[in-house]
């Protein structure tokens, strides 16, 4: 639809493929809600100036990254609930050879390794939402 550009530290320089689509561009970067008003001075490329963050949207920011950051466990989370289920499914005896896919100290292993795994992303994420909420605080 556009090509987009860095024009300064500031500002964002918007270049529609199709001129005729520049103000539908211009509007819908309106009502996007950004918090940056576009403005088209040459009537070819809409400049979007980014305003500097004030304490307020920064602390909102900051929460926006908690709630991410959760909705990450959440979802790592439900990996592991499905890879316990498959591992259970994995030692079940199958009524046909009365044997098990896998040994009862085969899946306590995998289903060890599959806890560490998501100990391990739960912590990363944690690191990741406190080291962003920091950056965010710097002014």
């Amino acid at each position: 639809m556009a090509g987009v550009s860095v024009a300064d530290s500031q500002t964002l320089a918007i270049l529609p493929y199709d001129q005729g689509a520049l103000k539908d561009v211009e509007r819908a970067l309106s009502e996007a809600n950004l918090g940056a008003t576009p403005s088209c001075q040459d009537g070819k490329t809409i400049r979007l100036a980014i305003p500097p963050l004030t304490s307020e949207r920064r602390a909102e920011l900051a929460k926006e990254a908690q709630a991410m950051g959760e909705e990450g466990k959440v979802a790592v989370r439900g990996v592991r609930q499905d890879a316990m289920t498959a591992i259970k499914k994995l030692k079940a005896v199958d009524k046909k050879t009365k044997k098990a896919a896998v040994s009862e100290d085969e899946a306590k292993d995998m289903e060890a390794d599959v806890q560490a795994a998501t100990d391990a992303a739960i912590k990363e994420i944690d690191e990741l939402v406190k080291a962003k909420q920091a950056e965010l605080k710097k002014v």
